[in-house]
């Protein structure tokens, strides 16, 4: 089917070739539209197609939070260069599912071309409310257009909301890693869902991070998201792509280098201790007060409380009447002891937080990066955030029932410092819980350290990869079930700062 009779047109062909095993076919219209069919073939011939229709937009102003608003098939891809960043949205039909049949495959098109030409309009006019500007491509300047049709991602992004297998869909694809290359210089790449939960050690603090940073790209060019504890800022580059473009070629990447979509929660600004889950017993612990009287007092109210400040609990304690051990020197303890959190957290402490903001994905096409800023906070304060955010992340999953699909990543860098092989603290010990917990629901862990012995033991035991670092960009890799090997990790696609 080389020319299409489908409104909107002409079509021009302007792309044929594989994916994923099967044929793919994109056509381009001057009505900024794309339509984009995967063909099944049984014996040489056509057995059906999934198509799917988009209008492509320039786009100007915030559009990330714009389209989280919306209930459309939406898509975003932002190109980063060294004057500002370019960002294009496409807004899709549902793909629909035909025949091998000719005029069965130009009548569903041309149905697809009206839901989006109608749905164009509306997304238009919204966008004014949004102070965000949306012009079709075709009617944007020869630079806009180039930037977009010059894109390799744009192949795998428009073509990844489909199943594997079209009429016959027996598993998911979890999407893949690039490793890097081989000894002989081969390409290695290896199905995501292998390193669903990995362990990296060895190495330097800065060697560990960039093949953190490897996982987390591959992550979310598999529209798997990602939260990210970070201590130094250091993952604020995933927004931008790398500049190191011949040592990419020298790797033999393919991928056009890229910045992804990423939303930053500086803490404790924009995230806090969520205190109505949390273990106030685990919060005493953390200030050394034992469990005395007055801590065991304190751990009862808040447990019978839905307390979503220490101001709360203050209040609650002055309520409850003397009697027994409880006498006025415990309450009087118990305020100082509530007094001293106020005073070393004024503000780490609140009610929920957005934990989908922080976990889930939002657009299709690419997952995006939540990513925890806990730098500037002590060591007490990061695993009171942490501890709370594993809570969190567990009460939002659980929603979504137990799974085998990957949904989201949960990144941990230095996590000896808060799932130590000897744990013994009460929050502590539920992080570690936590996180074998939301496995279940289909989140996975990326942890590393130095030393793979200073992990908890429970973890390494539950965990499905091993990378150790043994020489700069120079990896063993052991999976479970498969002899280990070596890789020279590749360059990043995004910015390393």
């Amino acid at each position: 089917m080389k020319k299409l009779k489908v409104n909107e047109g002409p079509w021009k062909e302007i792309f044929n070739g594989k994916f994923q095993n099967y044929d793919l076919r994109i056509y381009y219209s001057p009505s900024s539209m794309l339509l984009v069919s995967i063909d099944e073939m049984k014996k040489g011939k056509l057995a059906g197609s999934m198509i799917e229709v988009y209008r492509v937009f320039y786009a100007q102003g915030d559009v990330e939070e714009f389209v989280e608003t919306l209930p459309k098939e939406i898509i975003v891809l932002s190109r980063h260069d060294k004057e500002k960043t370019n960002k294009f949205l496409l807004l899709g039909s549902k793909p629909s599912y035909v025949s091998g049949d000719e005029s069965e495959f130009e009548v569903e098109a041309d149905l697809l071309v009206k839901k989006v030409k109608a749905s164009s309009k509306m997304i238009k006019d919204v966008s004014k409310a949004y102070n965000l500007e949306l012009d079709e491509i075709e009617n944007s300047d020869s630079a806009a257009k180039g930037l977009f049709f010059s894109q390799p991602l744009i192949i795998p992004t428009i073509s990844t909301a489909y199943e594997p297998s079209v009429s016959e869909v027996k598993s998911k694809s979890f999407g893949e890693v690039i490793l890097g290359l081989s000894k002989e210089k081969n390409t290695i790449k290896e199905p995501l869902s292998l390193f669903a939960g990995t362990i990296i050690s060895g190495g330097t603090s800065e060697e560990r991070a960039h093949i953190i940073r490897i996982m987390i790209e591959s992550c979310l060019l598999s529209s798997v998201a990602t939260a990210i504890i970070d201590n130094d800022q250091y993952f604020a580059g995933l927004r931008e792509p790398t500049d190191k473009l011949q040592e990419l070629q020298d790797s033999k990447i393919e991928i056009v280098p890229i910045g992804f979509p990423i939303k930053e929660f500086v803490v404790p600004q924009q995230l806090k201790v969520n205190l109505k889950n949390f273990n106030i017993a685990g919060l005493i612990e953390g200030f050394g007060a034992g469990d005395g009287v007055s801590a065991k007092k304190i751990s009862e109210i808040g447990d019978g409380k839905e307390c979503d400040s220490i101001d709360c609990l203050i209040k609650e304690v002055e309520k409850i009447k003397e009697e027994g051990e409880w006498n006025e020197f415990q309450k009087n303890r118990s305020n100082r002891l509530l007094r001293l959190v106020l005073l070393h957290y004024p503000n780490l402490f609140s009610g929920e937080n957005d934990i989908q903001a922080i976990s889930k994905s939002g657009i299709r096409g690419l997952g995006r990066a939540g990513i925890i800023r806990v730098g500037g906070n002590d060591e007490r304060a990061k695993l009171f955030i942490i501890n709370s955010v594993i809570k969190e992340m567990i009460a939002f999953f659980k929603t979504q029932g137990k799974t085998d699909t990957l949904r989201s990543v949960f990144v941990l860098p230095d996590c000896e410092r808060f799932v130590s092989a000897e744990a013994n603290s009460i929050l502590e010990k539920e992080i570690i819980s936590g996180i074998l917990e939301l496995a279940e629901y289909g989140v996975g862990m990326i942890l590393a350290s130095e030393k793979e012995e200073d992990i908890s033991e429970e973890l390494v035991k539950n965990s499905t990869a091993s990378i150790t670092i043994v020489g700069k960009r120079d990896a063993g890799v052991k999976l479970r079930g498969r002899k280990s090997y070596r890789v020279k990790i590749r360059p990043s696609l995004s910015k390393e700062i």
